[in-house]
């Protein structure tokens, strides 16, 4: 069962293949906003698997993030979660990114449960 307030956390070093200019997403070799925002849902998705059946699954609906602070290829990473609010099937969290420098990104993420074999044959 999943309730308020349960966490989760990831931990990793940031790759030369996560920076900006790796990602095409700017042109600089520092930790892109792409990936800082991945690992945030990444938290998240992991959170969730750990409480649901087998058939079902989460998927993101939602995210509100801002990247406030540069960081390095070698880095330590890690991304914190915590379920805020649970209405029926819909899950928002908070999450934040940090370094050995302090927070380097926040915000909440909104993730929806669903059955992977119902919502796979909606999309067929």
């Amino acid at each position: 069962m999943i309730e308020v307030g349960m966490k989760n956390e990831i931990q990793f070093d940031i790759k030369s293949t996560q920076t900006a200019k790796e990602m095409k997403t700017g042109g600089m070799e520092v930790y892109s906003s792409a990936c800082l925002f991945a690992a945030m849902e990444e938290a998240c998705f992991e959170l969730c698997e750990k409480h649901l059946d087998a058939e079902n699954t989460t998927v993101g609906i939602h995210m509100d993030c801002s990247h406030e602070k540069a960081s390095l290829v070698g880095e330590t990473v890690v991304i914190s979660c915590e379920i805020i609010e649970v209405n029926d099937r819909k899950l928002k969290f908070s999450i934040s990114g940090s370094t050995q420098k302090g927070i380097i990104g926040r915000g909440t993420h909104t993730r929806f449960i669903v059955n992977e074999e119902k919502f796979m044959k909606k999309l067929l």
